[in-house]
């Protein structure tokens, strides 16, 4: 089961903590009265609740739930598992409250719930004090500086990757379309710019050779073709692993646990393909880092 961390907000509105999510391109937030269960990525519990919750659906592959909790002073604290902290960091809290002041302003709603009032001391009758009773004006105390937004931790710890057999079968065919939208972006890239001239060249240089009786010769020509040859497989190589890595970084990039399983995935399945599209994808690999 992931590790979870409690990160503290200074937001109070539920509602505006939903736009805000939202505006930033989260899906499947929800909004409840009471506190409900949060999800592991394997649809199990966590141990926590939340009454905002950002679904793990809406999020991506491999990926928990995302919660907020109302505490006692009124304001919202997130529930962040390790899992999710690659991505969900300082940076992206700090965005979050900068979303969240923008909607809030812009409505110009109080907050849900005020913090709770102090309870006023009971005070003794008048007539039972031993001091005569002098009225006076009270003082009113100055009003509060506005509070920073709560600072969060710069530690980002690990992100837990999920072995390959634990991941399920949806997320697993999901996670095989992408790689074939890689691959396919390779495909395209596939193309031998000038074969057909460099073939011709050769049955020339051939003929050539023949009428001169040089076997020399045919050597010679056959060796230079043979290195250009080389080398426009090395040029289209390495184009081929250029669109790939442009095409995953599009589909893996905001997913660091999705990326990795991918990584996997590819570094797995080398051996089974043929030269050519094993060079490629090592190319990728080296690309991406992986």
């Amino acid at each position: 089961m992931s590790k979870l961390r409690r990160i503290p907000t200074s937001m109070r509105s539920a509602r505006h903590l939903k736009a805000a999510l939202e505006a930033g391109g989260l899906r499947e937030v929800e909004l409840h009265a009471e506190p409900q269960p949060l999800l592991t990525w394997r649809n199990q519990p966590v141990g926590e609740s939340a009454e905002v919750i950002v679904r793990r659906r809406g999020i991506g592959a491999t990926a928990d739930d995302l919660g907020f909790l109302r505490r006692p002073n009124g304001q919202f604290e997130a529930i962040v598992s390790e899992i999710l902290l690659g991505r969900f960091d300082r940076r992206w809290f700090a965005e979050l409250d900068k979303r969240y002041t923008a909607i809030a302003g812009a409505a110009g709603d109080a907050p849900e719930e005020p913090l709770p009032s102090a309870p006023k001391p009971d005070r003794e009758p008048l007539h039972k004090r031993a001091e005569p009773y002098v009225a006076t004006t009270p003082k009113r105390a100055p009003p509060e500086p506005p509070r920073a937004p709560a600072k969060l931790d710069p530690v980002r710890p690990t992100v837990a990757v999920p072995d390959l057999s634990e991941v399920p079968g949806e997320e697993r065919l999901s996670l095989d379309k992408d790689l074939a939208a890689v691959l396919g972006a390779a495909l395209k890239e596939s193309k031998v710019e000038g074969c057909i001239p460099l073939v011709l060249g050769w049955v020339f240089a051939m003929y050539v050779a023949a009428q001169m009786e040089s076997l020399f010769a045919g050597v010679f020509f056959s060796v230079v073709l043979f290195m250009v040859f080389t080398k426009r497989m090395k040029a289209r190589q390495e184009r081929m692993a250029a669109a790939a890595a442009a095409e995953f970084r599009s589909r893996f990039g905001s997913d660091g646990t999705a990326r990795k399983l991918a990584l996997r995935r590819l570094r797995n399945e080398l051996e089974k393909l043929s030269n050519d599209r094993r060079r490629v994808v090592e190319l990728l690999l080296t690309k991406l880092g992986g």
